[in-house]
């Protein structure tokens, strides 16, 4: 009776097509939706290591054609072209020189760029506590009518200064919606976070004699009037 049992288990098992745990990658999505207001709309997914769909590892990936730039550009040959920040194709109107490849410091928020330098959030040269003021968004590249995935124009913003000890800034429509973020860095640039145009952006002073800033980030490029 023995034999004639094991010989039915065996039987059934060798007919058995049975399910094997496999162990399914993490899809690397960020945790819940980008809250630009939020750590965790800052999470992880700009680290140096592996390009991002679509993205880049360093700036000679970046091969598009150049795509619509701000008349503040002053784009002479010398004065524009690609750098990859945090695994994304900019085209930069940068101070000093392009082509710089770029990784966001979680931590500190510092924009590390290898032999280009790095620089991080200035402490002192933001003034005294909270600040509030308005700029005009100058729509210098196909940015669209509105802030991307609301109803919110493509026009004025609201810039805070927040509480924190570094030169950081939360930017929000005139209704309260956090559209992004913005830190002044130790060498007067900016480092952005703006989740409805690609994530993580730069920006610089345009030099024009009043208070003017330019942005590049992954989807477009646009000036803000009334902050520098």
């Amino acid at each position: 009776m023995t034999r004639v049992m094991l010989w039915t288990v065996v039987a059934v098992l060798a007919g058995c097509q049975c399910f094997v745990p496999v162990d399914e990658p993490d899809g690397g999505q960020p945790d819940g939706g980008r809250d630009a207001g939020t750590d965790a709309g800052r999470d992880a997914g700009t680290d140096a290591g592996a390009a991002t769909d679509g993205g880049c590892e360093q700036a000679t990936n970046c091969v598009d054609p150049a795509p619509p730039t701000s008349s503040w550009c002053f784009a002479s040959p010398g004065d524009a072209g690609f750098s990859c920040v945090a695994n994304k194709c900019l085209y930069e109107c940068p101070q000093t020189s392009v082509g710089r490849t770029c990784a966001v410091n979680q931590a500190s928020y510092c924009l590390e760029c290898g032999d280009a330098g790095t620089s991080c959030p200035a402490t002192g040269l933001c003034g005294g506590g909270s600040t509030l003021a308005t700029a005009i968004v100058e729509n210098g590249a196909n940015c669209g009518g509105t802030w991307p995935n609301t109803n919110i124009p493509f026009t004025d913003v609201t810039i805070m200064r927040t509480a924190s000890a570094q030169c950081r800034f939360i930017i929000s429509s005139d209704a309260g919606q956090t559209l992004g973020e913005l830190w002044r860095l130790e060498d007067g640039s900016y480092l952005t976070y703006f989740p409805g145009l690609g994530g993580w952006c730069t920006g610089r002073s345009a030099f024009t004699g009043v208070p003017r800033s330019l942005f590049q980030c992954p989807a477009c490029q646009f000036g803000l009037v009334g902050f520098e």
